[in-house]
């Protein structure tokens, strides 16, 4: 099921115990602090998203390294398997 998540809060029940550091207070972080998290939020908040592709996106750009989370692009995370829009999703 495809929907829509606009605050960054809203990921936290289908992320369960993965690879991606996640800050105490999901609105209100440090980017140079949490780089996984902030990458997660500008790729997925109001983008349409599969509900069932959140944790393994997760644990995708949970996986990189600190230096890879810095200079990732779209085109690498989608090569790592990392599920980005929904063509079946019309607006």
């Amino acid at each position: 099921m495809s929907t829509f998540f606009i605050f960054p809060g809203m990921f936290e029940p289908h992320i369960k115990e993965g690879t991606m550091p996640m800050p105490k207070n999901l609105e209100d972080f440090n980017n140079e602090e949490y780089p996984h998290w902030a990458v997660f939020c500008t790729l997925f908040c109001s983008q349409p998203i599969d509900v069932g592709d959140i944790q393994h996106n997760a644990d995708i750009i949970g996986n990189l390294s600190l230096e890879e989370i810095k200079k990732v692009t779209i085109e690498d995370l989608t090569a790592k398997g990392l599920v980005y829009g929904n063509p079946n999703y019309i607006v």
